[in-house]
């Protein structure tokens, strides 16, 4: 909505501001995955986050989904027993990563991000330049945030 707002005070065209309102989503989508992944696996020195709160409030991302899906009897009974601890230790962190590793979730949800990324930098190829280049810079930075 950001993207698509300014161009509507630009004048943009009602083309340049479909392209904007697409780059937005995908690029919302890329970021939000990145951000959840960097939420539970993260390195806390590096996002100035605790990869405990995620996992202690159980908050619903899409790489838990995706574990949860494919998790085996054991290791979803290990999810059940970690995630949403209010009590949830490093080594229960752990134990959650591992399964998120052993599932796939994490390498599957990297690639829905990088795809969303993809799109969001292929959308703005349509755009006049400097913006062309400046958004794909943004798509970039916020899509392929350090892990």
């Amino acid at each position: 909505m950001p993207l698509e707002s300014g161009a509507v005070l630009a004048g943009a065209s009602g083309e340049e501001r479909a392209v904007l309102a697409g780059i937005g989503t995908a690029l919302g989508v890329a970021y939000q995955l990145a951000d959840d992944e960097l939420g539970t696996i993260g390195d806390p020195a590096l996002t100035g986050k605790s990869v405990l709160s995620d996992l202690r409030e159980g908050k619903r991302t899409e790489l838990l989904r995706v574990a949860w899906r494919r998790a085996d009897a054991r290791q979803a009974a290990l999810l059940a027993t970690h995630v949403g601890r209010a009590d949830l230790d490093e080594a229960g962190a752990r134990t959650v990563v591992e399964v998120l590793h052993a599932t796939g979730a994490v390498e599957d949800v990297r690639a829905l991000a990088h795809r969303a990324a993809d799109i969001a930098r292929t959308l703005a190829t349509h755009l006049p330049e400097p913006l062309a280049t400046y958004l794909a810079g943004v798509v970039d930075d916020l899509a392929g945030r350090a892990r």
